[in-house]
């Protein structure tokens, strides 16, 4: 799998194509993809604080649910991660993908690539508890997924579990970074 932060970025400013469908939205995220140290692709993720009611202690990308005065979005994936991380400016920020939950939520994201690691020092505590950066090579090591399927009224769904750093990722974050794995395998 490729794991240079330049090809990967090559590749998808190259490839990616904007779905053509939109079905709405009722969350939205963005998808940071950093240049690490050694010139690897790296992830950044958010373990949220145990104290919020939806989600709490979960791990997963900065984004939230659509709020009223949010115009589309990407208004409100930026909106939310700015809030989150204090990071709002992206060498190239496109809409990937739709990921639709069992809970009849669509959550719309975007590849938002960083070419200089930000400094995640100054993070909203009282949504976040920590940031993560995880090296797209950690990928590599097959062991470290693994799926179950979940029944929810009366539908069987897929569930995609990452085990990284003493955290497991799961539900809608896991299903992206599935599909991103997946995707970048191929480059």
């Amino acid at each position: 799998m490729e794991t240079n932060y330049w090809e990967i970025k090559r590749w998808f400013t190259e490839n990616l194509d904007e779905p053509k469908f939109d079905p709405g939205y009722q969350a939205a995220v963005i998808i940071p993809i950093i240049k690490l140290q050694n010139n690897n692709a790296g992830l950044i993720l958010t373990k949220r604080s145990p104290n919020l009611t939806k989600h709490g202690g979960q791990v997963s990308f900065p984004g939230g649910t659509k709020e009223e005065p949010d115009k589309d979005d990407k208004f409100t994936a930026l909106r939310e991660t700015e809030e989150e991380l204090s990071v709002s400016s992206f060498n190239y920020l496109k809409r990937w993908e739709f990921f639709w939950t069992p809970f009849y939520s669509t959550v719309s994201s975007f590849l938002g690539f960083i070419d200089e690691a930000p400094s995640l020092v100054n993070y909203n505590r009282s949504e976040i508890s920590s940031v993560l950066q995880i090296d797209f090579a950690d990928f590599e090591n097959k062991d470290i997924h693994e799926t179950r399927n979940k029944e929810y009224q009366q539908i069987t769904y897929k569930i995609h579990y990452y085990h990284l750093k003493n955290e497991t990722i799961w539900g809608a974050t896991g299903g992206l970074i599935n599909k991103l794995v997946e995707l970048v395998r191929q480059i």
